[in-house]
């Protein structure tokens, strides 16, 4: 059994398990700056603001991808021919 655990417990008795993200420099700022605010973590405040927009969205809202997909170009390429060794 491993002494590193993975799940805390929520005051109110519920599991609780870590996500991680990269985020820009701007972005962490910016969520620092208001759990600063609030007075709260900035873990704390990323769960209030979750629950907040499901609470009001009934989901989290849908955003675009970080940039565009892959556009297939139609060109024709041959092959060469390989021969076995």
């Amino acid at each position: 059994m491993s002494g590193i655990r993975t799940r805390r417990r929520q005051p109110g008795g519920g599991d609780m398990v870590l996500l991680q993200a990269r985020v820009s420099p701007t972005a962490h700022e910016i969520v620092k700056d208001a759990a600063t605010k609030s007075g709260v973590s900035i873990a704390y405040y990323v769960e209030a603001l979750v629950q907040q927009l499901v609470a009001e969205n009934g989901e989290l809202p849908r955003i675009p991808r970080p940039r565009p997909q892959k556009e297939t170009l139609d060109i024709d390429i041959e092959e060469a021919p390989i021969t076995a060794a």
